[in-house]
């Protein structure tokens, strides 16, 4: 028992000067996996990677796939079924991406960013097709970014940008006119 007294001595010696080495504040950690959790009830999973690139910068990459299926959707299905109709299915896969800019460093504190999303969207009502059509949105963002040191990572961003829909008729294709697109999560995880 008195032979590790000297290696737990050492152990806590070195922990304690890393910390001091890194600073008040300031973490090690150097990439962040999280999802958005309130996604997960449509279910719709959106997952996101965020690598640092300095103490200040960061991109992010992420995906999503799974079901649209809102309050109002479910109510309106509850609906048809009732009087006989069929289920209205909406599907959702795409993917996004970020380039970050912190004030303070990459673990903590609030940061601006630009983002790009990419959703391709199908719908069925019942066993037929219901149209399909694909977003493009950009856009700045400012947002909020909190990770502890053991590594639970909270961030929260929000933006308003340039969204477009590209869609699908008989005869061709067609262009929704450029409109106004919210952008932002809430995103939950572990860093490092």
């Amino acid at each position: 028992m008195l032979s590790t007294l000297p290696l737990l001595l050492s152990l806590m010696a070195t922990d304690a000067d890393a910390k001091n080495k890194k600073g008040k504040g300031m973490l090690d950690h150097e990439r962040s996996v999280t999802v958005a959790p309130f996604k997960l009830i449509e279910p719709r999973f959106h997952a996101e990677y965020e690598q640092m690139l300095s103490k200040q910068t960061s991109f992010t990459a992420g995906a999503t796939y799974g079901r649209f299926n809102s309050l109002l959707l479910r109510l309106g299905n509850a609906a048809s079924e009732a009087l006989g109709g069929e289920e209205y299915v909406v599907n959702n896969t795409g993917v996004n991406g970020a380039f970050n800019y912190y004030f303070k460093n990459f673990n903590r504190g609030w940061y601006a960013g630009g983002a790009v999303e990419f959703d391709m969207i199908s719908a069925t009502y019942g066993d037929e097709d219901a149209g399909s059509y694909n977003v493009v949105e950009i856009g700045p963002t400012i947002g909020w970014k909190r990770c502890t040191e053991g590594g639970f990572t909270f961030s929260w961003d929000w933006g308003v940008g340039y969204g477009a829909v590209f869609g699908e008729e008989e005869g061709g294709g067609t262009t929704t006119p450029g409109s106004v697109a919210f952008l932002g999560s809430l995103m939950m995880g572990y860093s490092f």
